[in-house]
Order: C-alpha cells, then structure tokens, then sequence
C-alpha cells in the first residue's frame, strides 16, 4: 500500500466533493425533520469510513461544515429520550440482544464502505421479511438518533476537526467558541413518512 502513488484529485473530483458538501449541508438545515435523519445517518457511515484515509481526511475537513454537524450531534443529545450508548466498540446493539437492522441498512449493505461497520451476524434473522424491513415503528426513530450519534462519537475520536467532551457531554469543533444553541427553528412535518405505504413495485 505504500507503493501507491498519491490520488490525482481532478477537477471532476473536487466538483463531486462540493456537490456532496453541499448536499449534507442541506440535510442536517432541516434538523428538526425527523424523515432526514436516514439520509444523514447514511451520510456519516461514509464519512466515518473516509476519515481512515489521509487523503479522504482532508477533503472532508476541508469541505464539511463541522460546527453545524456538532450543533446538529448535540440537539439530537438533548433530545433523545434515553442515554445514548457513545462508546460501544461497535454500533450499539438492541436491549434485547437481537438485531433488527434499520431500513436504510439494507440498502447499505454490501458496499465497500461499510464492510467494517455492521456487526458479524447483523443480518442474519431471516425471519424479518421483505414488508417488515422497511416498516418503522416509533423506536426506529430512536435507535437512528443513537447510531448517528455514535457515528458521531467515533468520528470524534479521531481527533480531527470534531471534538467530543466526555464531562459535558457535548460536540464542538476544533478551537470553535460558538453558541450551543441552534439558531433557526426546527423544520418538521406534521407527521413521519411511512415507509411501508410506499409502493415499492414502482421503484
């Protein structure tokens, strides 16, 4: 590996890396929206992968708003209705020690980026049939919030632009002195999107 020569980073490249930003920054302006959070969690599974690489790590230091992505981690803390689990080895599994994977991990599944995240035998009930793997009762809502928070966490860890204080419990970014506080009012919906009323067969 250490005989590769260094990434040529092309134009066509830095475009993408701007499109991405500007796409996540879209997604976490709608904090209050519940139905973003399976994009967002998407979103930091591959930002969690790349910060394992020199080159991936830069860029997303460059390019990520990080002090929006640390006030975004830090209301979804004050706003959960249980301690999230943080410091897991690995993605915080169900109380009841059986896995029931999120809809959108399914999707996840099989890419390069995520053969380090999911647990050995994530996927392994074969009892979940197709309807219910796609179907979200009012705890998935939960479970997605503590998983990105311990994306989030992990990230954290790595000791580069986001911070995580263990005594106060709160994200921050590197040298940030910032309101903890977001600014705008919350976007929400009257009410989340069902998953199971969408007609898949017109996918």
């Amino acid at each position: 590996m250490d005989d590769l020569p260094d990434p040529v980073l092309t134009d066509a490249f830095n475009t993408a890396v701007r499109f991405a930003a500007r796409t996540y920054e879209i997604v976490i302006a709608r904090w209050g929206d519940k139905n973003t959070l399976p994009c967002l969690h998407s979103l930091l599974v591959f930002y969690w992968f790349m910060m394992d690489f020199d080159v991936g790590r830069q860029v997303l230091e460059d390019s990520l708003p990080w002090e929006q992505t640390a006030l975004l981690l830090n209301y979804l803390l004050r706003t959960s209705e249980f301690t999230p689990r943080l410091d897991t080895p690995e993605i915080p599994w169900p109380e009841g020690g059986k896995a029931h994977p999120l809809p959108e991990d399914y999707a996840m599944r099989g890419l390069i980026y995520t053969g380090t995240y999911f647990p050995k035998k994530w996927f392994d009930d074969t009892a979940i049939d197709d309807d219910e793997k796609y179907f979200e009762p009012a705890s998935t809502v939960g479970k997605r919030c503590e998983r990105i928070l311990w994306l989030g966490h992990s990230i954290a860890m790595k000791k580069r632009q986001l911070h995580w204080d263990k005594q106060t419990r709160k994200f921050s970014i590197k040298g940030g002195n910032h309101n903890d506080e977001l600014e705008e009012e919350p976007v929400k919906l009257a009410a989340p999107i069902s998953t199971s009323l969408v007609d898949r067969s017109r996918l």
